[in-house]
């Protein structure tokens, strides 16, 4: 299962950045992914072949962030991987 390694990376890497951020401090917050990294994760997903994760990277993205025109071809990207003509 390819898609576990990629969701298993991201959330080794988590883990480790709440380790390191929470060394001494009773409560932070980790800051969420920017939309360039959940873009690549995405890619990346995509070109291993699981778009059901890219998908999920792709939602984490807000509106008004990240390149349109790389959302859009990563969404049509997806869609064609499933067969949605």
């Amino acid at each position: 299962m390819e898609h576990a390694n990629v969701f298993g990376t991201i959330m080794l890497a988590l883990v480790v950045a709440l380790a390191a951020g929470l060394a001494g401090a009773q409560e932070q917050r980790l800051p969420a992914p920017s939309a360039k990294a959940l873009i690549e994760a995405a890619r990346a997903a995509l070109a291993k072949g699981a778009p059901d994760d890219a998908e999920f990277l792709l939602k984490g993205v807000k509106p008004g962030e990240g390149n349109v025109d790389d959302l859009d071809f990563l969404y049509g990207s997806i869609a064609l991987v499933r067969g949605e003509w």
